[in-house]
């Protein structure tokens, strides 16, 4: 049983990728949980330090996914909001740590989803409030989006999420950890 906080995402995965083996038929992950996915395309992990120099690292990783049944257009989103998912757990939640310190990048590829989580251990972030802000932001008449100088992830993430069908949380965990999880239903899209 997970310690997890029970107002956090439910979610497949670990929050780090710790003590999982394959044993032919389950996924073993995570404090003996076992996960069975009879109708798994792909899945993956990858833990990277936290260096914007891993980007590429982390794109040709991504590039295994890049496959039926997930279309190349959704896939090009994802790698987008991956990126800069990753681009923001170095630059802003690992700000005050070490480059050592590890980010962990779960993706599951089903034939119905895409679903992926990047786990950090920095300082938490209200991503619903910056959300909420950025919507404000965006939906005034006045708005120039060429007019930022940064902050360009909360957009992406906002157009995924409004334009997109794309569901993004983000939770704060006990263990001081934090998930950005990002999930596209192939049937939102049709």
């Amino acid at each position: 049983m997970s310690d997890r906080d029970p107002n956090c995402l439910n979610s497949p995965f670990p929050p780090k990728p710790l003590n999982f083996e394959y044993n032919g038929e389950d996924w073993v992950l995570y404090r003996q949980a076992s996960l069975k996915y009879d109708d798994v395309e792909r899945w993956s992990m990858i833990q990277l330090s936290s260096s914007l120099s891993n980007v590429p690292v982390l794109g040709q990783w991504f590039m295994q996914f890049c496959q039926p049944p997930l279309p190349r257009e959704i896939w090009l989103e994802a790698n987008a909001a991956l990126i800069e998912g990753y681009t923001n757990a170095v630059r802003h939640a690992h700000r005050h740590l070490s480059q050592t310190q590890p980010v962990w990048i779960n993706a599951l590829l089903t034939p119905e989803n895409l679903m992926f989580e990047i786990w950090d251990q920095g300082f938490p972030f209200n991503f619903e409030q910056e959300l909420v802000s950025l919507k404000r932001l965006r939906d005034d008449p006045t708005f120039n989006p060429l007019d930022r100088e940064a902050h360009w992830g909360g957009l992406i993430f906002l157009k995924l999420i409004d334009q997109c069908h794309w569901q993004i949380d983000y939770a704060r965990y006990p263990d001081q950890s934090n998930c950005l999880r990002a999930v596209i239903q192939f049937s939102q899209r049709k």
